[in-house]
């Protein structure tokens, strides 16, 4: 019986660091995404295409903090990467 709980939760475990991982890609390749059309912005000198990489960040800030609500249940004494790292929690 024990060996059940125990499989059950090694089995959760990686399936959490999986999810995790997803996650970090996914955002790894969204901030990618928006740095080259940042860049592409400031070699063409065009402020509107500028202003759509600074208006377009929502999606890469939900993205963080399903991260750093995700990676919070590995470490409950954990102190969250979006204050630690100079975030603000209001973006």
């Amino acid at each position: 019986m024990a060996n059940d709980a125990t499989e059950h939760i090694f089995r959760r475990y990686e399936e959490q660091l999986s999810e995790l991982r997803e996650l970090l890609l996914s955002m790894g390749g969204f901030a990618e995404q928006r740095l080259r059309v940042a860049i592409e912005a400031l070699t063409d000198r065009d402020a509107d295409q500028a202003m759509t990489v600074v208006s377009g960040d929502e999606p890469l800030n939900v993205l963080h903090k399903r991260i750093d609500d995700h990676s919070g249940r590995f470490s409950p004494r954990s102190r969250s990467t979006r204050t630690s790292s100079g975030w603000a929690t209001s973006r």
